[in-house]
Parts: C-alpha cells; structure tokens; sequence
C-alpha cells in the first residue's frame, strides 16, 4: 500500500510562490501583444478593440492595470 504524503499548503504567492501570482513580472504573448505580466494580459482582454488592448494596458504593470 502507498503512503500517503501530505504537502503543505500555499497560503499566499511570496517567498518561492510569488512566481504563481498574476502580478508576478514575465512576460506574456496572446493575440499577437506581448505584456509585462498574466494581470495585464488578464485585464487587457476586458476591452474590445485589440489596438487599444496594446496601446492601454501592454507597458502597463499588473499594479497599474489592475
């Protein structure tokens, strides 16, 4: 029988989970734009003209877009 291994739980994205957090800088590609993190990539996508996506939100950090 396989014993069961417990893990802890996340309880935020600091330390060496702050790589899981959308604001967390990296970039990102979708749509042909590239943005500075998943939480402006995450934002952008709430407006409809695509041009405006990447002049608003593509220099943007998640901070800002938010």
């Amino acid at each position: 029988m396989m014993e069961m291994v417990r893990q802890k739980p996340i309880l935020g994205f600091t330390g060496k989970y702050e790589f899981l957090s959308n604001f967390f800088p990296c970039p990102v590609y979708y749509q042909h734009v590239w943005y500075g993190s998943s939480e402006a990539a995450f934002q952008a996508q709430k407006l409809v003209d695509p041009e405006m996506r990447k002049l608003v939100f593509s220099d943007l950090k998640a901070k800002e877009a938010k």
